[in-house]
């Protein structure tokens, strides 16, 4: 269901909780997406062995992924799950670039 939303949206927006206690990578252990009519909750640690359904969604150029500050969480997506990320709006990079 949630890959079937994300793949018919013009942009949605996602946030990245790592844990990284006692652990010298971390680990993503939450996930946010957002589309401007539902916001969801992921359970990667669940979910884990699933987390790649969401490839197409996030690889397709004609809808932009918006997170914040995104550099840990692109390296996060990319380590834990084989995610990328094509199309993205980083608004911590642009606040800085209208400061």
């Amino acid at each position: 269901e949630l890959v079937n939303t994300l793949s018919n949206v013009t942009e949605f927006a996602v946030d990245l909780e790592n844990h990284s206690v006692r652990s010298f990578q971390g680990f993503v252990c939450l996930m946010q997406i957002s589309t401007r009519k539902a916001d969801y909750l992921v359970d990667t640690l669940e979910l884990r062995s699933h987390m790649h359904m969401l490839l197409g969604p996030f690889t397709d150029p004609s809808i932009t992924k918006v997170l914040h500050g995104a550099d840990s969480d692109i390296k996060w997506l990319q380590r834990d799950f084989g995610l990328y990320i094509v199309n993205m709006f980083d608004t911590g990079q642009a606040a800085r670039v209208l400061e």
